[in-house]
């Protein structure tokens, strides 16, 4: 005698397992996709913080020095000489070197590491926490993160100390990097990958650099204090006016953040 087989084996799932299946793991990857969103959110809401607060430590250095951090002339009678011999001696405690008061942060002969004393003045003067070199590397990549210059929250980002366009480096002027009047800048910080002596490398996508702008400044990637560099891969167009080109999420960017113009 025969038995019949189970006809609900046979048939596997229902259609209306199949669709709680579905539903779960919609739900699932709903979740994940919502909480790397939340994660990235919090992640620039720092970055924001992070550069409202150097604004603030620059200016008030500028304010109490008359100079801008790493370019001070007078430094090392604050806090004294290195104990390695200027420019490029790393010493211990606060001992730094001079800048060449030229009221801009640049890497010159004679002044080679302004871009990264900046950061240990601001730490001497007690306006941020931290403890940098002062000194680059000997050889390319010449800034470590956490070292000699300050690191992100987002992973291998870097903040750096510049004034862009400024003698003894070539931020803007080069491949039409920068944007109008407004690129000219005494102290800027960059945020992005390591690239030379700057933060100036890829590392945030159009919408990020638009979440932050739309934060700290106007929302547009060539007017205010807060640009990137001409790159398709982050703008709509080359040619001022444009907009980020939002629809791109690559990380292709990096952000200059202008704190100190020229004329101030």
């Amino acid at each position: 005698m025969e038995f019949p087989m189970n006809r609900r084996a046979q048939s596997g799932f229902t259609l209306v397992e199949l669709g709680i299946v579905l539903a779960i793991i919609g739900l699932l990857v709903g979740g994940i996709l919502a909480g790397q969103s939340m994660i990235r959110a919090s992640e620039l809401r720092t970055v924001a913080t992070s550069l409202v607060q150097y604004e603030g430590a620059i200016t008030a250095f500028k304010a109490r020095f008359r100079a801008l951090p790493g370019d001070l002339l007078n430094a090392t009678s604050y806090w004294g000489v290195a104990s390695g011999g200027c420019p490029n001696g790393a010493g211990t405690g606060t001992q730094t070197c001079n800048g060449d008061g030229d009221k801009l942060i640049t890497n010159t002969s004679s002044y080679v590491y302004e871009s990264v004393r900046g950061w240990q003045h601001l730490i001497n003067a007690g306006l941020i926490e931290g403890n940098y070199t002062g000194v680059q590397n000997v050889s390319a990549p010449f800034l470590t993160l956490g070292v000699n210059t300050p690191k992100s929250v987002l992973p291998n980002v870097a903040y750096s100390l510049n004034s862009v366009g400024g003698v003894g480096n070539a931020f803007c002027g080069v491949g039409g990097s920068c944007w109008g009047t407004w690129s000219w800048s005494a102290a800027s910080v960059f945020v992005g990958s390591i690239s030379g002596v700057a933060a100036t490398g890829a590392a945030l996508s159009p919408p990020d650099l638009y979440n932050l702008d739309m934060k700290l400044d106007d929302g547009k990637p060539d007017f205010g204090k807060f640009q990137t560099r001409m790159n398709t891969n982050c703008v709509l167009s080359t040619t001022s006016p444009t907009e980020y080109a939002v629809s791109l999420t690559d990380k292709n960017c990096s952000i200059n953040y202008i704190v100190v113009s020229p004329q101030t």
